[in-house]
């Protein structure tokens, strides 16, 4: 009967070592799956080997420049925290705010501008906004539903026909339902652009990546070339 005892005490050891080492492991996996990112290059090869398409202004320039930069800080995605003064400062972010880097890079504050357009026609807002919620610098710009509506009135919205590979150029806004991206200025072999986005830290998700024709409804598409050159002009 000892004998016995001893053995299934010890079998039962065995499992629950053998237990602890698959959790262990599969956390490594899950930790560097959700981190691969961070580990080396990120950027998509240009697969497009047709006549070159990209005819980018100086302001969509610098916003693809600005993305890329701010996209090769590697950021980890939250979207659960609002930070004094907005910009996030321990290394997370949103898709929101690879768009505020990249106009950053061309001279446009979006935090600045979203507010105070926002406090000057708060109806314009209201229709997207729950009822009753406050304008609030450090979040406002942050959120998807504002920037449509800063972006609706006082940049250049274009077709979101991704069958029409050439209207998309570098620099230019995509928005989807409650995500937005840059337009990157690489292609696929169909001559359609990848985007410069952040949604998330799963295996799956990348920094650049082509869904522009497969992610779904294309909302809007804006170039804020009008918008810089007039700002810059001030």
């Amino acid at each position: 009967m000892t004998t016995r005892s001893s053995r299934g005490r010890k079998r039962y050891v065995t499992l629950a070592i053998l237990l602890l080492v698959i959790v262990v492991l599969t956390g490594g996996v899950v930790f560097l799956l959700s981190n691969w990112r961070s580990s080396g290059p990120w950027r998509l090869d240009d697969a497009w080997g047709g006549q070159n398409l990209n005819h980018p202004g100086p302001v969509g320039t610098k916003m693809l420049s600005g993305a890329v930069a701010y996209l090769d800080t590697a950021p980890k995605y939250d979207g659960s925290k609002v930070y004094p003064g907005g910009v996030p400062n321990d290394g997370t972010g949103v898709c929101t705010d690879v768009v505020w880097y990249a106009a950053k890079a061309a001279g446009m504050d979006l935090r600045e501008l979203v507010d105070a357009d926002r406090r000057a026609d708060p109806q314009a807002y209201a229709a997207m906004a729950p009822e009753g919620e406050a304008p609030n610098p450090d979040i406002d710009y942050r959120r998807v539903r504002n920037l449509i509506v800063y972006f609706d009135r006082h940049a250049q919205s274009l077709s979101t026909d991704t069958t029409d590979v050439a209207s998309w150029q570098p620099g230019d806004i995509v928005v989807w339902k409650e995500h937005v991206a840059i337009i990157s200025d690489r292609r696929n072999a169909q001559g359609l652009p990848y985007v410069l986005h952040h949604e998330g830290n799963g295996f799956w998700s990348r920094y650049e990546a082509d869904v522009l024709g497969s992610r779904g409804k294309v909302w809007r598409h804006y170039r804020l070339e009008s918008l810089g050159t007039k700002i810059a002009g001030r």
